[in-house]
């Protein structure tokens, strides 16, 4: 199975995020993050994400004053 691109990740997860947001910057992101491999460094889909958050809710970077991550292990595929 081939990975999705950028675009289909972009996709997906902004129609999973809900149509909400709560409260007013700054914000703080709680998040967790699924990888099949171990080795997998937790930083590289943050700033996807973050893109994506952006587009989806109108806010900027700079009112992000909390950024929670966790990496979970998961099965491939």
């Amino acid at each position: 199975m081939n990975a999705p691109t950028q675009e289909v990740y972009e996709q997906v997860v902004f129609w999973l995020l809900p149509n909400i947001l709560d409260g007013k910057s700054p914000f703080r992101i709680d998040t967790d993050f699924g990888f099949s491999a171990k080795t997998a460094d937790i930083d590289n889909p943050v700033k996807p994400f973050l893109d994506i958050l952006q587009k989806k809710y109108n806010i900027k970077d700079k009112d992000i004053y909390e950024l929670h991550l966790r990496k979970r292990i998961v099965p491939k595929g």
